[in-house]
């Protein structure tokens, strides 16, 4: 728990909004920000997004039982609970919970027969995952099998999620450096 000052801009805004009768403001890791009073009751939760900034690439292999490690630079973004699910192409995606929550609450909003296919394709296949000790997590089979990932794999951030893909298909479906050269060109860049 953080305790703030008068001179704390976020204490000010919510004095004026005549907001009294708390203490301290805490922050939890799925980056909710809440005003507890003294005995720890929440009053008010105020959802804040997280800048996650996931970048970079990291080479891993899955175990045996089928479980990949998770680098901790990313753990730490991810939260202690996040969300794997098929990826649009071959690979896996990973959600931080909120952005989980965010993404099946649209389609969950869709009132269309293609909303049940988004939930089949998205929803049906997800699985809830929390790093074990190591930093690894269990990748169900099906999961595996849709992404065709067999030992070695990457990890890559993409801002706001993960994606996890085998190493030899991520490596031959990278465009060239002329490539991207002109799709910069095209998108203004």
């Amino acid at each position: 728990m953080q305790k703030l000052t008068k001179k704390d801009n976020f204490f000010e805004n919510f004095s004026e909004k005549g907001i009294a009768n708390f203490r301290y403001i805490y922050y939890n890791i799925q980056c909710k920000w809440g005003i507890v009073d003294n005995c720890g009751e929440k009053l008010l939760t105020i959802s804040r997004k997280a800048v996650r900034n996931m970048r970079g690439e990291y080479s891993h292999a899955i175990d045996g039982k089928g479980r990949l490690f998770i680098p901790a630079k990313f753990r730490e973004k991810l939260g202690t609970t996040f969300v794997v699910t098929r990826g649009v192409g071959q690979y896996l995606s990973v959600y931080p919970m909120d952005e989980w929550e965010a993404f099946e609450e649209k389609i969950r909003s869709l009132k269309s027969k293609q909303a049940l296919e988004l939930q089949r394709y998205f929803v049906a296949p997800a699985q809830d995952s929390m790093p074990d000790g190591q930093g690894r997590v269990l990748l169900s089979q099906k999961l595996r099998a849709h992404a065709k990932l067999d030992k070695n794999v990457l990890v890559a951030g993409m801002g706001n999620h993960l994606e996890i893909w085998d190493e030899e298909t991520w490596d031959s479906m990278n465009p060239s450096a002329e490539q991207i050269e002109s799709i910069m060109e095209e998108a203004g860049i």
